[in-house]
C-alpha cells in the first residue's frame, strides 16, 4: 500500500491548547547538572536544516559529564526540529539526562528503519549475559511528528523510540505521530514512569503491502536478557493504530491505567490489536475500541496466548500469567461486531463489552484455560448470540449479563469442547433471544457436560415430555407432562454433582429406564406412578437414584 507523500494532509486540524512553559525546566535543571540549550550546538528551530548533529553534541556533552538538562527552547510556541538521523542516549548507570522539549515539534524526515531516538546501554547488542543498565533518562512535553499536522495520515518508515536495557525513564506529556514501525519499542526496561503519552497512527497492521510486509504494534514490551519489568503508564492513548500493544516473552508486572485504546485504523493481519503474553500485566479504567468488523475467521480483539513452557529458565515454578483487566469497557460503534477475547490466564472483572460477534462457528470470547469473567456485561450486535466457547480448564463466568437482539441470531451462549474440563458458568442473565444457549464445537457427547458445570440460573424449574432423554444442564425441578404412559432413558447435558428432582405427571406414568445412564436403586426400571417423585444425582456421565 503506497504512502501519502509528505505534501499531503489527510487528517483534520488539530485542536490544541498551547501551555506555557513551567518552572519545572529549572528546578530540573539544578538538580540534573547543568543546562545545555540545543540552539548553542547549532540547532535549527525553524525545521528549515537538520538539527540531529547539533542535537547529538548536546546529548553527548550531558552523557560525558554524567548529567544535564537539555533544553529545547520555545517560549514563542513555534519551535521546531527536523530530525533526518538517529538521536543516541547511550551509557550505563546513572547519567541523570532530562530532556525539556517545551512543547517543541521535532519533526521526523524519512529514514527507513533509523529510529529518531534510540536510548540504550551500548552493550545491549553484543553482550551474551545481562549488559549494566542505562539510567535516570526523562523527557517531557515533546511533540514528535512525521508530519506537521498531527492528525496527518503520513507515516514514516521508521520507529520514534527505541529503548534497550534502559532503568528509571520517565515520560510525561509525549505526543508521537506517524510511525510506521512503532512508537516506542522497549527490551528490558525497568522501573519506568509514562504519564499522558499519546500514539497516533503508528504500527501497521496490512500484510499485503508488498513495499514493507512487516507488521509493527504502536508499543511493544519485550524481552532479551531479562523481561520489561514494573513500566506503570498512566493516560496512555493510542489511537488510529491497526496493532496497538504487544507484551511479550516473559515481560511482567507491567500496569495500564486510566488509557484509551482506540483501533479506528482496520487491522488486516492475523495479529490481534492487544496481545499480551507476559506475565502478571494489568489493566485498569481502560477505554478499548475497535471500529470495524472482526471478519470471518479473524482475530479477536484482545488475546492472551498460553504462556510459555515448563523449564523457563527465570521463573520456573511460575504457573500462570495472572493478566487482569478490571473496570473497562471495550466497544465498537452501532452496526459493527466483534469478536473480543481469545486465550487463557486472564481475568476480567465489573468490565463492560459492547456489540459483541459470535456465531455457529466463533465466540465473542474463547476461553482456553483459567479466564475469568465476573460481574461483566456483553451486548451482542445483531445476528448474533455465542457468547463463550470454552476449550480448556479452570474457566469460571459468574454473574454475567448478556443482552442478545430479539430474533434472528446464530450461535449458543455457552459452547463446550470435548476438552473442557472443571469449568463453571453460574449467574448467566440473557435478555433477549439467544439461538441457543448451549451447544458444542467438536462433538461433545450429549449425555454428559463431565466437570464442566454450566449453571446459568440460580434456581430452575423445566418442563418435558415423559419420554425420551430431556436436556437438564439449567434444571434443579423437572416436571413431566403427557397423556399415556412414557419411557425416560436418559437426562441429558448434565455435569457431575447436579441434582434433579423429577415430578411424574398428575394423569399418566413414567418408567425410568436402568442401564448405563441412569441407576435405580432396585437396579431395574422403575415405573414412576402419577404425581410422584424421584431424585437423582449426576456423576461421571450417570445419574444415581437418591430418593
Amino acid at each position: 500500500m503506497a504512502l501519502p507523500d509528505d505534501t499531503q494532509d489527510t487528517g483534520s486540524a488539530p485542536v490544541t491548547a498551547r501551555r506555557p512553559t513551567t518552572s519545572s525546566a529549572s528546578s530540573q535543571r539544578s538538580s540534573s547538572g547543568r543546562a545545555l540549550n540545543v540552539l548553542d550546538y547549532g540547532a535549527d528551530r525553524s525545521g528549515v536544516a537538520d538539527s540531529t548533529a547539533a542535537i547529538q553534541a548536546a546529548v553527548d556533552d550531558a552523557i560525558t559529564s554524567g548529567s544535564g538538562t537539555i533544553v529545547f527552547p520555545n517560549r514563542e510556541g513555534w519551535s521546531k526540529y527536523r530530525i533526518d538521523g538517529t538521536i543516541t542516549v547511550a551509557g550505563i548507570y546513572s547519567k541523570v539526562v532530562r530532556f525539556e522539549f517545551e512543547d517543541s515539534l521535532l519533526l521526523a524526515s524519512e529514514n527507513v528503519g533509523a529510529p529518531v531516538f534510540k536510548i540504550w546501554s551500548p552493550y545491549a547488542d553484543t553482550d551474551t549475559t545481562a549488559p549494566p543498565y542505562l539510567r535516570r533518562i526523562s523527557l517531557r512535553d515533546l511533540r514528535l511528528q512525521a508530519h506537521e499536522n498531527w492528525a496527518s495520515s503520513v507515516q514514516r518508515r521508521r520507529l520514534a523510540f527505541d529503548l534497550r536495557i534502559v532503568q528509571d525513564i520517565e515520560m510525561d506529556n509525549v505526543w508521537i505521530s506517524g510511525f510506521r514501525h512503532g512508537g516506542i519499542d522497549m527490551i528490558d526496561v525497568w522501573d519506568g514512569s509514562f504519564s499522558n503519552v499519546q500514539m497516533l497512527t503508528c504500527g501497521w497492521g496490512d500484510p499485503t503491502d508488498v513495499t514493507d510486509p512487516t507488521l509493527y504494534y504502536a508499543l511493544s514490551l519485550r524481552t532479551k536478557f531479562d523481561n520489561t519489568n514494573a513500566t506503570h503508564w498512566n493516560a496512555l492513548h493510542i489511537e488510529q493504530s491497526p496493532l496497538m500493544l504487544v507484551v511479550h516473552g516473559r515481560s511482567r508486572h507491567n500496569h495500564f491505567v486510566n488509557s484509551k485504546f482506540e483501533q479506528r485504523a482496520e487491522n488486516t493481519s492475523a495479529l490481534s490489536a492487544i496481545q499480551i503474553n507476559g506475565y502478571e500485566n494489568s489493566f485498569a479504567n481502560i477505554h478499548f475500541t475497535q471500529n470495524h468488523d472482526t471478519a470471518a475467521g479473524g482475530p479477536a480483539f484482545f488475546r492472551s496466548p498460553p504462556p510459555i513452557g515448563a523449564g523457563e529458565p527465570n521463573y520456573p515454578d511460575l504457573p500462570k500469567k495472572y493478566i487482569s483487566v478490571v473496570g473497562s469497557s471495550f466497544s465498537s460503534p452501532h452496526g459493527k461486531a466483534v469478536r473480543w477475547f481469545e486465550g487463557g490466564q486472564t481475568k476480567f472483572l465489573g468490565c463492560v463489552f459492547q456489540h459483541a460477534k459470535g456465531d455457529a462457528w466463533q465466540s465473542a470470547f474463547d476461553l482456553d484455560n483459567d479466564v475469568t469473567l465476573r460481574d461483566c456485561e456483553v451486548t451482542h450486535a445483531a445476528g448474533y448470540s455465542a457468547t463463550m466457547r470454552l476449550r480448556g480448564a479452570g474457566n469460571r463466568v459468574e454473574n454475567l449479563r448478556v443482552f442478545c437482539a430479539a430474533s434472528g441470531n446464530s450461535g449458543a451462549t455457552v459452547s463446550v469442547d470435548a476438552t473442557a474440563t472443571s469449568n463453571d458458568v453460574s449467574g448467566v442473565r440473557i435478555t433477549g433471544a439467544p439461538a441457543t444457549l448451549l451447544g458444542n464445537h467438536t462433538g461433545l457427547a450429549g449425555s454428559s457436560l463431565g466437570s464442566n458445570r454450566v449453571k446459568p440460573s440460580a434456581w430452575k424449574g423445566a418442563v418435558s415430555a415423559n419420554s425420551g432423554d430431556p436436556v437438564v444442564f439449567d434444571t434443579d425441578l423437572l416436571k413431566l407432562t403427557g397423556s399415556t404412559v412414557g419411557t425416560i432413558t436418559n437426562f441429558r447435558h448434565a455435569y457431575s454433582g447436579q441434582a434433579l428432582l423429577v415430578v411424574s405427571n398428575a394423569s399418566a406414568s413414567t418408567i425410568v429406564q436402568h442401564g448405563a445412564l441412569i441407576k435405580t436403586k432396585t437396579g431395574a426400571d422403575v415405573t414412576l406412578a402419577p404425581g410422584a417423585t424421584m431424585q437423582f444425582v449426576h456423576d461421571g456421565g450417570v445419574w444415581y437414584q437418591v430418593t
